[in-house]
């Protein structure tokens, strides 16, 4: 008999005790955080979520690849951990976030992965985010029956796919079948399933493909998400000096004020598409790579502070890297990820951020 899970009515979210619990944790740690940095000045605040990367493998081999030290996931070898350890570290990581973030490569590629999002729901973890190339549909849409993802993010650069398949590695056919399983997607999230959010990359000479992302999104009422694109940690220079990406980011903003479905407060889009000053919180999504190694105060420092697995425990492992690595570094406003750009807004714009991540959620 099957024991998958039947979609919620089309009404809304269901709202279940994960939920409610993951929105009242949530609210406790963007409280506490703001106390902490506003009354006593700390910049090493708890996580609102935590971020794995369960892999770094991947069955694509995009041409914009970049782990921010220039090289492209898959050529990097790094030790994954096995099913039962990385239950493990799942464990870990629920005992100190309501909240988790799954990342590769290319999660899929692991055929345990659904296991670990099963096992992560039945701890209880809201909201359960994936990160995929969504070019892997069945293991991808077992997941969607069971309902063990609440936040479905998957990337497209261009609708075109005849230039996009060649982005992706030169494999024929890859475009059309990711527009097709975003379509899928788009089903399950009218019916109640997960928020589905477009993470679209925009270079240098492609930013008619970038529209032509914005408007398939608006056709599906997917949840647009402008990406640009950056070298190392940096955002492309050429980029930013195109007139044509400026209009863009122009059009980009108005559809945000006008309520279309454009993933990011208005404030943090502004920062992150113009590459704006601002001032960075990275701990509030603190990064893990496949064997549970963890880095302090984010990726982009490549200070790998300890193993979750080795001390037992992630609130040892991140004290750990606070006596390594304290005080916490003063950086030079250079990596405008989009995770980093975004969380900032929880610190400096806590009630603006709040309500554009309730439309995204609910």
């Amino acid at each position: 008999m099957s024991s998958t899970i039947p979609l919620p009515p089309s009404s809304g979210m269901c709202w279940d005790w994960r939920s409610c619990a993951g929105v009242f944790g949530a609210a406790l740690t963007v409280l506490r955080n703001l106390t902490r940095y506003h009354l006593r000045g700390e910049r090493d605040l708890s996580p609102l979520y935590v971020v794995w990367h369960v892999t770094l493998r991947c069955n694509l081999r995009c041409e914009f690849c970049d782990d921010a030290k220039g090289r492209k996931y898959p050529d990097v070898r790094y030790p994954e951990l096995g099913t039962a350890d990385g239950l493990r570290l799942i464990n870990l990581i629920r005992a100190a976030c309501r909240s988790i973030y799954f990342t590769g490569g290319e999660p899929f590629v692991r055929s345990d992965f659904p296991e670990l999002l099963r096992y992560s729901r039945q701890l209880g973890f809201w909201p359960i985010g994936v990160n995929t190339n969504l070019s892997l549909w069945e293991p991808l849409q077992a997941a969607l029956r069971n309902h063990d993802i609440d936040v479905l993010v998957a990337s497209l650069g261009s609708t075109d796919e005849s230039k996009y398949d060649v982005l992706l590695g030169g494999r024929c056919g890859q475009t059309a079948r990711i527009l097709e399983n975003l379509s899928r997607s788009a089903r399950w999230q009218a019916e109640g399933g997960p928020r589905v959010v477009v993470n679209c990359l925009i270079s240098a000479g492609r930013v008619q493909d970038a529209r032509s992302v914005l408007a398939f999104c608006h056709e599906k009422r997917l949840w647009f998400s402008p990406i640009p694109e950056i070298h190392s940690v940096y955002v492309d220079p050429a980029l930013l000096a195109s007139p044509e990406y400026q209009h863009l980011v122009d059009d980009i903003l108005e559809a945000k004020k006008r309520g279309d479905r454009i993933y990011g407060s208005l404030r943090g889009l502004e920062t992150l598409l113009r590459a704006c000053v601002f001032r960075c919180y990275p701990t509030q999504a603190p990064q893990l790579y496949p064997n549970g190694d963890l880095f302090y105060p984010c990726k982009p420092l490549w200070q790998i502070t300890a193993n979750v697995l080795e001390q037992g425990s992630f609130k040892r492992a991140w004290s750990t890297g606070r006596e390594r690595f304290s005080p916490m570094p003063s950086c030079d406003n250079r990596c405008h990820l989009a995770c980093y750009v975004n969380d900032t807004q929880w610190m400096e714009h806590p009630v603006e951020i709040a309500h554009d991540n309730c439309r995204l959620r609910f």
